[in-house]
């Protein structure tokens, strides 16, 4: 009985599949970038470095969800190479886009890596960059994942010599192993991404503040083990990579690899969902206070002075420190500058001290004095 066999003119299901995760994720990713945008606006901050590094990753996973569609649609990905006919086998793989996209979107996933995880890092910095050791520790992972980026873009293009024999074997040259290498930058990805996880964890549990915010700071930051677990399924996937059945295994890669982006640069706006979060909130009980809220937003950034820089209302992020909403907490110092004790005094009309990255400090100086009398 004749078995029919299946041609590159019929889209493979796996190579749908890739087409349809990627898409959703990328529109996730990019529904965060507008949270994240929204909540700098709410504040009345302007964007920073983590701001532009997170948006710079997008259009990158978008081209590699583009290559993925390429590959699903006019090279045959997703397809075993026992299933097309014998006489058609060389024709598929000259007809096949995969090896000319395999440099490109490995150059692509190398750049967009490299942009998410400097995001979160310097995120850290701006909320416990005054730490020394933490400060020096993130500032020697940034140049890690820099320098990890910068290598896996050059191995792409010099892995072949010439370029071309990386789709065109049959050229005169040489190349050098393709699953050894990629299993290698993946492995060391995931041990960037565990320092990445791991390094704000101490910081946190040495804050002043309640457990259970200690708690929601550290599961927060612990959403990066979702990039981790996915960018081991990737590990996973490259080990098992058969190269005589590359058009089959590879689509299955690229699904991690776009995902892995996404995800990452989800993980990374999701410290900045609060502040968006709470005035759509508090625009459900009155849908007119929201409204107003977006249509000012912009003009919170805007100075009434064009000479005169713009006035922001204190908004951390984070606050390092714990403080009980409509109270205020007095210092009551003797002579001698040492505290004497500590009240709680909603009614104070103190002198109130701000410092940088700080909370608010609000000391009262007593003195005592006693003569005889003349």
């Amino acid at each position: 009985m004749h078995q029919r066999r299946h041609s590159l003119d019929e889209r493979a299901p796996l190579g749908v599949a890739t087409i349809a995760i990627n898409t959703v994720f990328v529109v996730l990713a990019a529904l965060a970038l507008g949270i994240r945008l929204m909540s700098r606006r709410f504040q009345g901050l302007g964007l920073s470095f983590n701001d532009y590094a997170a948006l710079l990753a997008w259009p990158l996973a978008v081209a590699i969800d583009v290559t993925n569609f390429f590959m699903a649609f006019q090279g045959g990905a997703g397809q075993h190479l026992a299933n097309v006919d014998s006489t058609e086998i060389t024709v598929t793989l000259k007809k096949s886009d995969v090896p000319q996209i395999i440099p490109a979107e490995t150059c692509l996933w190398a750049t967009a890596n490299a942009l998410v995880k400097l995001s979160i890092l310097h995120f850290y910095l701006t909320i416990f960059g005054t730490r020394k050791p933490f400060r020096y520790a993130t500032y020697a992972v940034m140049a890690l994942v820099l320098s990890f980026g910068i290598g896996l873009n050059l191995q792409a293009f010099l892995i072949c010599r010439p370029f071309a024999k990386n789709w065109n074997r049959l050229l005169p040259g040489t190349c050098g192993p393709v699953t050894a290498p990629f299993l290698a930058d993946s492995s060391i990805n995931i041990l960037m991404d565990l320092a990445i996880v791991v390094l704000p964890m101490p910081v946190v549990w040495q804050l002043q503040m309640v457990q259970k915010r200690k708690i929601a700071l550290t599961i927060v930051f612990a959403l990066g083990v979702l990039v981790c677990v996915v960018a081991l399924i990737r590990v996973v996937l490259i080990a098992r990579l058969n190269i005589d059945d590359y058009l089959y295994d590879f689509t299955k890669i690229t699904i991690v690899t776009d995902l892995e982006i996404c995800l990452g640069i989800i993980v990374a706006c999701m410290p900045m969902f609060p502040p968006t979060l709470k005035r759509m909130l508090r625009g459900k009980k009155d849908p007119s206070l929201f409204r107003r809220h977006m249509s000012s937003g912009v003009a919170l950034m805007r100075p009434k002075n064009p000479h005169m820089p713009a006035f922001h209302r204190i908004d951390d992020l984070y606050p390092l420190t714990d403080l009980d909403e409509m109270r205020t907490w007095n210092e009551i110092c003797g002579t001698d500058g040492k505290p004497d004790s500590l009240v709680d005094d909603p009614d104070s009309d103190a002198k109130l001290e701000m410092h940088p990255r700080s909370t608010i400090k609000i000391k009262k100086g007593w003195e005592v004095r006693s003569g005889e009398a003349v």
